[in-house]
């Protein structure tokens, strides 16, 4: 029987190589769905649970804008720092997509796919140009909201590495002790990762006849 390995064991403390797997193979798709969904559950009570939304708007309408909290720090102003705080650029980062968008955006967002693609970590401090990292790499926050970022970014851009690294950024962040992330993470906002992932793999699978049962 197939499993999804992606979330068997701590991914901050053993990091996945990726192998290329097909989004669009059926019984992959099915493991996965079911993996994210059993998993997201931990999080809630009977009072809660997931979204599974119908559009993106739905999804964005209630959900999303409510953490995008603007703490007036431009993405001007990080270009000009030694040292950038990534929980702060994050939080500037998604303001700006949920906005326009914008060259600065587009630059931060690309450093730190590469930088988390190559070592599955982020640092909660990087050099001005997202080259070295320092700090901590265990708070579940900032892998968070950066899978945040990009799960709006790829609904407005349909760039597929952005979800190819939300991907694994959820498959890090389901991977984690649940007590550790419901310390630093909101459940809505683990919620609105997993739904809109799912939302997202699901249309871009239904282009290839592929169907999300949830």
């Amino acid at each position: 029987m197939m499993k999804y390995t992606y979330t068997e064991v701590d991914r901050l403390e053993n990091p996945h190589n990726y192998m290329y797997t097909s989004v669009v193979d059926k019984d992959f798709i099915g493991v996965y769905a079911k993996d994210r969904i059993l998993r997201s559950q931990q999080y809630f009570d009977k009072k809660h649970r997931l979204i599974f939304a119908k559009s993106y708007g739905e999804l964005f309408h209630d959900n999303i804008s409510n953490f995008a909290i603007d703490n007036k720090l431009t993405l001007d102003y990080f270009s000009t720092l030694e040292k950038i705080n990534t929980s702060k650029l994050l939080q500037a980062l998604l303001v700006d997509i949920l906005k326009e968008g914008s060259e600065e955006a587009d630059f931060f967002l690309s450093k730190l796919i590469q930088r988390f693609e190559v070592s599955k970590k982020l640092y909660t401090i990087y050099s001005t140009d997202i080259r070295k990292g320092e700090g901590d790499t265990n708070n579940p926050t900032n892998y968070a909201k950066l899978a945040l970022c990009l799960s709006v970014a790829y609904q407005k851009t349909g760039h597929l590495q952005y979800l190819s690294t939300q991907l694994k950024l959820l498959d890090l962040l389901m991977s984690l002790d649940v007590n550790r992330v419901k310390k630093r993470c909101p459940f809505l906002l683990i919620a609105i990762l997993v739904d809109i992932e799912l939302y997202s793999i699901n249309q871009l699978t239904l282009k290839h006849g592929v169907n999300i049962s949830v």
